[in-house]
């Protein structure tokens, strides 16, 4: 877990324990995240199975108020999801 600022730290997303809060963060982040059956608990979980390493999450005080979720084909990579509550934008 890395530690960035302000008690935010950075760990890998654990499908179980964060798969709500962090749906409920793409919900809530405005424009630029639209949500769509890939999405899914079940599409996510295949996800986490192929690629672990590439979804990220931020957390503070036991909240996730960061989340990014990327891929990567073997030659490019990519990010799907970048979204960051709102009261920690711009930090």
């Amino acid at each position: 877990m890395a530690q960035i600022a302000e008690n935010v730290s950075i760990r890998e997303f654990i499908i179980e324990r964060d798969y709500e809060a962090v749906f409920q963060l793409w919900q809530h982040a405005g424009e630029g995240i639209q949500l769509r059956p890939s999405d899914s608990f079940s599409e996510i979980q295949k996800k986490i199975n192929r690629d672990p390493d590439l979804f990220l999450v931020a957390e503070a005080g036991g909240d996730i108020v960061g989340a990014v979720l990327a891929g990567f084909d073997g030659r490019r990579g990519m990010i799907y999801h970048l979204a960051i509550d709102t009261g920690y934008r711009r930090r």
